[in-house]
């Protein structure tokens, strides 16, 4: 007989001659020992050249280490050293396909019985609403070896949510009935900072920039309050940012980002503001003289949004006769978020006549606003409901009497309509005392940290919560 190895655990046999019991009991030999993890090679050698054999060219009948399907204690370390090429039995993995539930996935894995899928689903009520899975889910089975065959002992799935990743854990208690936990491990928050020229468009400028559209989105809202972004920005202006965002343990941005510090310049005007959590709780942010940048009413209250009719006398495009426009319109994509302008109480909400959907929203002393045209009202509202500055309250549409998808945006004083565009409204809060020199010390910082990151790609690693700690402030100032 003529045989060769190749080097790989694989024994490579070309011919049987007469001596075939002798084989026969030399390839017994290297699957047990190739089984319990001894090199084979050195051994198949020397008993080969014991019975007179030398290598030669070979077709292949291959024999590889051998894994019982479920090992038993005294194989299963073993085993484990060779998980990367072997499938763990104990352990299966699935992924929601986008027309399975999760009870129909667990159901067809192979050790899972229709009194496990039940117990699963039943124990899952408690900390996870199933339906709500999304296609492309993974969901991991543990089992346990019972003679030949397996026992399902736990399933986990791991959800991302907006700050945290969500590991719910369902497993079988010691009486056989199933058991469901959830734990929220936070991502790591991570700082970044970039700063661009304006060219075409802010989000153009923010993407070759390497800064997330949603991060974007929210400079945008924030700096709304301020600044009219179809007519105030021009080619050759210019941002900063630097931002906190959600990262997963393996570099993903994830969840919604929150902007620490940022500066918009238009022209020889520049707007830096800065984010500050006050005594009370409440964040905001502040210009350089610790006045809120946050007026009392947005300017532009719905997202993306760019004017296409202004206060005053027009020729009306369905009526075709002249007659006062007593709003502001904004052309924007069906379905964009509408913001509520300011924090309001709801007036009225529904159908009005030739204004579509409709809400109108009163801010005291006087103040109230209203949308018009809206395809939908946003979820919950009803008349006397509260709502925050920002909030979404319906979405764009082209409802009532109108050309195309747009929001008719209206500023009353005192039941009387007035300019969006021309009112001059007060800011919010202004800081005085300990809580400006608080503001005027983290206004350095941040400045500071920005200078550092503005040309890491990495960002760096926040400590828990919103700002960093003072341990991390001390240690930072010595990098710096």
């Amino acid at each position: 007989m003529s045989t060769a190895y190749d080097g790989s655990g694989e024994v490579l046999v070309a011919s049987l001659p007469s001596r075939t019991a002798r084989v026969r009991a030399i390839l017994t030999v290297c699957m047990t020992v190739a089984t319990v993890g001894v090199s084979a090679q050195a051994l198949l050698n020397s008993t080969l050249s014991s019975v007179g054999t030398s290598p030669a060219p070979a077709a292949r009948l291959l024999f590889r280490p051998v894994t019982p399907l479920i090992p038993d204690a005294t194989t299963r370390s073993s085993a484990s050293r060779d998980r990367a090429s072997l499938r763990d039995p104990l352990r299966e993995s699935m992924v929601l396909a986008s027309s399975d539930s999760l009870s129909k996935t667990l159901s067809r894995v192979d050790g899972v019985m229709d009194e496990d899928v039940r117990g699963v689903m039943t124990a899952l009520r408690g900390v996870l609403n199933a339906r709500r899975l999304q296609a492309g889910q993974e969901v991991i089975a543990h089992f346990e070896a019972v003679g030949a065959s397996r026992r399902l002992t736990g399933v986990q799935l791991a959800l991302e949510q907006d700050n945290a990743m969500r590991l719910v854990t369902i497993t079988r208690s010691d009486k056989g009935k199933f058991d469901a936990q959830k734990v929220d491990r936070p991502y790591d928050q991570r700082r970044f900072a970039a700063d661009a020229v304006i060219g075409t468009t802010l989000f153009d400028a923010g993407r070759a920039a390497g800064v997330p559209d949603s991060v974007m989105a929210t400079f945008i809202r924030v700096y709304s309050h301020e600044v009219d972004f179809q007519r105030d920005i021009r080619p050759g202006d210019r941002f900063e940012i630097m931002y906190d965002q959600p990262v997963t343990p393996d570099g993903r941005k994830v969840g919604s980002p929150d902007i620490a510090y940022a500066s918009l310049t238009l022209g020889d005007k520049v707007l830096p503001i800065y984010r500050m959590t006050l005594a009370d709780g409440r964040r905001d942010y502040f210009s350089p003289d610790g006045r809120s940048f946050r007026r009392t009413l947005m300017r532009t209250p719905v997202d993306g949004g760019y004017i296409t009719s202004t206060f005053g006398m027009r020729n009306h495009p369905i009526l075709g006769f002249s007659r006062m426009h007593k709003g502001v319109d904004f052309g924007a994509p069906v379905g964009s978020p509408i913001y509520a302008a300011g924090h309001g109480v709801i007036e009225e909400i529904g159908p009005k006549g030739a204004y579509g959907r409709y809400v109108r929203l009163r801010h005291g002393e006087g103040v109230q606003t209203a949308y018009a045209h809206m395809s939908r009202f946003a979820q919950g509202l009803k008349v006397g409901a509260k709502v925050e500055q920002g909030e979404t309250i319906g979405y764009v549409g082209s409802s009532g009497r109108s050309t195309g998808p747009h929001l008719h945006y209206e500023v009353l004083m005192d039941g009387v309509q007035m300019n969006p565009l021309k009112l001059n409204m007060a800011s919010g809060t202004v800081l005085r005392g300990r809580d400006l020199a608080e503001f005027n010390e983290l206004r350095t910082l941040l400045q500071r940290e920005f200078a550092h990151l503005r040309h890491s790609v990495e960002g760096v690693i926040l400590a828990r919560g919103e700002t960093l700690t003072q341990e991390a402030r001390n240690r930072r100032n010595q990098e710096l």
